[in-house]
């Protein structure tokens, strides 16, 4: 009978005890770690981690004890390992993570955090995140490292037109917890970018201070930033919101986007969703930044050009919303089809029956298969008085 794999976390500073290799003849871990294990045991780098598992498999009846640092099941090998082996095929003891030991030594609870790994990934998408919670723990990496994250988020900021947010951060940074050198930092966000001499083995805590944003998924028209009246009505942005249907990530554009209050609902409900708002009026373009900053919909960023010229440079979307055109929805369409992802949708609100048939058509003749929808709004107190306001035709496509 094949022997369990044995899965130990140590916490930060802590040693292996003998007991913990009984019966076990050989030992996988990091470099760092594989010093910690008894000299005669037979010792496996824990990288590259495929061959490692290949290895684990064939080693099984000497006994294997997999030694790391923390809890192995957060942000750890446990995973890997269960997924291969099955969860019956170990044994897990868990050790204090750096995650409780940094919090430990800043005496911040943690049970509210939310947790980021950048290990091998882009600092420069996840600094939408971490502007947008409340309190995030980051595991970097030798490229992600706090000074390359903080930068990021104030890149971030002053794309959005919210540079001087920057003050309502605070990056803390643990170094070698648990060892010789041990050190935590606090750092505005300026301070931290600057910063070049973090130790590689660190753990960071990005906290915001300032005043949370309203706590609205769906804005009103009151409570958004416009000009002159001209928004997307609550009404008709709720059944727009419907045609959309925003996916948890990837990429959205919205089209002559106004005050930006369509894109500003999906990048609320979404925060995954990276929203584009292009628009060419300096006017929209201010109050689309006077949402950002209000809402701390950091994921939104406004693209100051008139379609589709302005759409060249963008990232290719899986949604795209067009609620304005200028008199170009033939050429907005086809630029826009031509960079859909397969099985996105494109949604427009049309006014004007002449921008309804043209949308319809040209949607037909990219074979998008339209449908519409015609919303008239009435407001006014009960039934007496009322508006009527100027419909709207929703026209929603999908490409093949």
């Amino acid at each position: 009978m094949e022997k369990k794999i044995r899965i130990i976390g140590l916490g930060p500073g802590e040693n292996p005890s003998p007991e913990m290799f009984s019966g076990c003849g050989r030992v996988v871990a990091s470099s760092r770690l594989l010093d910690l294990a008894p000299p005669k045991m037979k010792k496996t780098a824990i990288t590259p981690v495929r061959e490692t598992m290949d290895e684990i498999a064939a080693q099984r009846d000497d006994g294997v004890v997999v030694l790391v640092g923390g809890d192995p099941l957060f942000f750890g090998i446990g995973r890997l390992l269960i997924n291969r082996f099955g969860p019956e095929a170990v044994e897990i003891r868990p050790g204090v993570s750096t995650v409780q030991a940094l919090a430990a030594r800043l005496k911040i609870p943690w049970d509210d955090a939310v947790f980021l790994s950048l290990h091998g990934r882009r600092h420069d998408r996840d600094a939408v995140r971490l502007l947008m919670n409340r309190k995030t723990f980051v595991f970097t990496d030798r490229e992600n490292t706090p000074a390359a994250l903080a930068q990021a988020m104030l890149n971030r900021l002053e794309t959005c037109g919210c540079g001087d947010l920057a003050d309502d951060y605070r990056v803390h940074v643990g170094e070698d917890l648990g060892r010789t050198g041990e050190r935590v930092r606090r750092f505005t966000l300026a301070r931290a970018a600057a910063e070049k001499t973090f130790s590689p083995l660190n753990l960071v805590l990005v906290e915001r201070t300032g005043l949370a944003a309203p706590a609205r998924l769906f804005p009103g028209e009151k409570d958004i930033s416009h000009s002159r009246g001209l928004i997307t009505k609550d009404e008709v942005r709720a059944a727009a919101m419907a045609a959309i249907d925003p996916p948890e990530s990837g990429v959205m554009w919205d089209i002559g986007a106004g005050s930006g209050s369509v894109g500003l609902t999906c990048a609320l409900l979404r925060p995954g969703l990276e929203v584009l708002a292009v628009e060419k009026r300096d006017e929209e373009i201010a109050n689309i930044h006077a949402n950002i900053k209000k809402f701390r919909a950091f994921n939104l960023t406004a693209v100051t050009s008139p379609a589709p010229e302005g759409l060249a440079g963008l990232p290719n979307p899986e949604r795209i919303f067009i609620g304005g055109s200028d008199g170009q929805i033939v050429s907005i369409i086809d630029s826009g089809h031509a960079r859909l992802a397969p099985g996105g949708r494109m949604v427009v609100n049309a006014v004007l029956e002449k921008t309804k048939k043209a949308a319809i058509r040209t949607m037909e003749d990219l074979g998008m298969r339209p449908s519409s929808s015609r919303i008239a709004v009435s407001r006014g107190h009960a039934n007496r008085n009322l508006t009527e306001l100027n419909p709207i035709t929703i026209i929603t496509g999908t490409k093949k």
